[in-house]
């Protein structure tokens, strides 16, 4: 299939932007600073990368994805150092895109251990090539990669409450890890999520659209009206903005399934504009509807 040509630039993007509110800023003069969710549930503001979510134990610290600038992590340390002298003792990876990894190396050398889908140590020790954007993933090293993996399901008792880590299905990537902080209400669905975006599909590592859309109507059965959702990226969420989210997925599948069954090529779907009505909502930041509607033809055709 032809490429669009804002797929170089959009690699670029998806590995080294910032956090989708901070996309003009200047990473480098940040300041980093956390953000009481609920509860022990903190959010790292200002860093680079997916959504870094934090539970301020009595005892350590867990932490949720790292960001993709390894300079962050010393900034997250000084923040926390003045809420508390606990360590971060846990990294949980929701998945391997080096935009949610890249301070593991760090966190690892203070002693964390890092938590993780027994498919992600195959994922970050190897180059992947991500078709989409015409280019490959380097590994990281090897300190950073994963010493605690799970297949399904793994509960973290912090003593004052349960944190569930689970995996449904191939959805984001085929190892996606869904945090569950079920005292607070509060879940971080990773990259299965993107609010305000249309979300990047890992056709190369497992993923569809598809799957993402099973995994979320699966997460929706499990919380309700109340509970705070963590994207990837983009701002905090709630059931109502998942769902959202979900029908806007589901619609724009069908209408892609219907037209390549029909023998439609990708510039014949693309011209009908299956997410026109979408587009203002989810095209504006970073890819635009006939961007997406390619890369939900690469992941309903497996081309």
């Amino acid at each position: 299939m032809k490429k669009c040509m804002s797929c170089v630039v959009l690699a670029v993007v998806f590995l080294m932007t910032i956090s989708f509110s901070l996309l003009s800023q200047d990473a480098e003069k940040q300041i980093v600073f956390l953000n009481n969710i609920r509860g022990s549930v903190y959010q790292v503001e200002n860093a680079a990368g997916g959504n870094i979510a934090l539970y301020l134990g009595k005892e350590d610290i867990l932490m949720v994805d790292t960001g993709t600038d390894p300079d962050d992590a010393p900034k997250i340390e000084a923040a926390l150092a003045g809420l508390t002298d606990k360590p971060v003792k846990m990294v949980v990876n929701t998945h391997w895109h080096r935009d949610h990894v890249s301070g593991n190396v760090f966190w690892a050398g203070k002693g964390a251990t890092i938590i993780g889908h027994e498919k992600l140590t195959g994922r970050l020790s190897k180059k992947i090539k991500m078709d989409f954007f015409g280019r490959e993933s380097e590994p990281l090293p090897k300190a950073g990669w994963p010493t605690v993996p799970f297949e399904k399901e793994k509960i973290i008792d912090t003593g004052e409450g349960k944190i569930r880590l689970f995996h449904v299905q191939a959805g984001h990537t085929d190892g996606d890890c869904i945090v569950h902080f079920q005292k607070e209400n509060v879940i971080h669905v990773g990259d299965l999520y993107f609010n305000g975006l249309y979300p990047y599909i890992g056709v190369s590592s497992g993923g569809s659209i598809g799957g993402m859309i099973s995994a979320l109507t699966h997460v929706m059965k499990l919380i309700d009206d109340d509970t705070i959702v963590i994207p990837g990226h983009g701002p905090l969420s709630n059931k109502a903005g998942l769902k959202k989210y979900v029908d806007m997925l589901s619609t724009i599948q069908n209408r892609v399934s219907k037209l390549l069954r029909e023998g439609k090529t990708l510039e014949e779907i693309q011209a009908v504009k299956p997410t026109k009505e979408y587009d203002a909502d989810w095209g504006v930041a970073w890819m635009n509807g006939d961007e997406f509607t390619h890369l939900v033809v690469m992941s309903l055709s497996g081309n």
